[in-house]
């Protein structure tokens, strides 16, 4: 199983939780109106294939559109995960135009029987600084009080609903939920909040790799740490649980040596693909650096001493050390 984490990890973390419906539904039902939430069928809920944002944006959001069954009809519930870590000004435009799109595409599929259902928005936002941004289209109108009251009937307006993980106190949904979407919060506010995640989730997550239900979804968390800013996460999350006895520490430390032998791997057959020397040089000059980003998060003293580096078997044993190394010092001492 290759670490597919190491793009977009945000996003992909984001679609493993919330494309589990159970974990889904038990977020979005105490995340919307009451009056509403229990007017629909959870057990029912269902996700739209696609995705509506704009290229530009694919970097820092990820969508996820639901429709659900409720009385008198139906409800869409279109959730978006913004991860840039400057809160925009312009996400209620943004999403206008996603909804809009939403909506022809349900005329297009013929689902609407003349009739649009309505669609609910809800930011999900995981960036460290507080979002200050408008949370209503009718903001971002330059009106005084006097026009605006007169143009109200032309004018489209309308909020979404914003969850800030960097400022809720508790996290909605079941205990799997909670988990992920507390790491995610972790990871973006620093060393200090991100240990303390760990210390108060490792008890969870523990019991959640003895469930088949959740056990994989804890592997996936697992990856997507060992992933971000170069490893970091991952190397903290090796030292914290160093003396820590179960299976969560050997799974860990299981991964770990997975991703090791993921990135060997990957770095021979991308020197081989390319059907020539030089793309093997190439390929094992980027598995050292991979892997030294895996186990030290850092690759940047390695890099240029790599190239200029031009023999097969001391690439090949660079990339033994790189994997058994103890420390980064002692894989820069052997490129000397």
């Amino acid at each position: 199983m290759g670490n597919d984490f190491l793009q977009n990890p945000h996003d992909r973390m984001f679609r493993e939780l919330f494309t589990r419906l159970d974990s889904a539904a038990g977020f979005l039902r105490e995340v919307i109106p009451r009056a509403v939430a229990e007017r629909c069928s959870w057990e029912e809920l269902q996700i739209v294939p696609g995705t509506w944002v704009d290229e530009e944006f694919n970097e820092f959001e990820s969508d996820l559109l639901y429709r659900v069954p409720m009385q008198g009809g139906e409800l869409g519930l279109y959730v978006l995960l913004e991860h840039q870590s400057t809160p925009d000004r312009w996400m209620p435009l943004r999403l206008l135009i996603y909804m809009t799109r939403i909506w022809q595409e349900m005329r297009k599929q013929g689902t609407t029987d003349g009739w649009l259902a309505p669609v609910m928005p809800i930011v999900v936002y995981q960036g460290a600084r507080r979002w200050e941004a408008p949370t209503s289209l009718g903001e971002l109108f330059a009106l005084s009080e006097e026009a605006r009251a007169g143009l109200a009937p032309f004018l489209p307006s309308f909020e979404y609903a914003l969850f800030d993980l960097s400022r809720v106190a508790a996290i909605p949904g079941g205990i799997e939920t909670r988990v992920v979407l507390d790491i995610m919060r972790a990871v973006m506010q620093g060393r200090e909040a991100y240990l303390k995640a760990l210390e108060g989730a490792s008890p969870a997550m523990q019991e959640m790799l003895s469930e088949e239900r959740t056990a994989l979804l804890i592997e996936k968390l697992l990856r997507y740490m060992f992933a971000l800013d170069g490893g970091v996460w991952g190397r903290e999350l090796k030292t914290f649980l160093e003396n820590k006895p179960g299976e969560l520490k050997e799974k860990t430390m299981s991964l770990a040596e997975e991703l090791i032998q993921e990135g060997r791997a990957e770095g021979r057959e991308e020197g081989r693909e390319e059907g020539r020397e030089e793309g093997l040089y190439a390929g094992l000059r980027r598995s050292v650096c991979r892997l030294a980003r895996i186990r030290f998060g850092d690759d940047c003293q390695i890099a240029e001493a790599l190239e200029n580096i031009d023999s097969l078997d001391r690439l090949e044993d660079l990339l033994a050390l790189a994997a058994t190394a103890k420390t980064l010092d002692e894989l820069v001492a052997a490129l000397r």
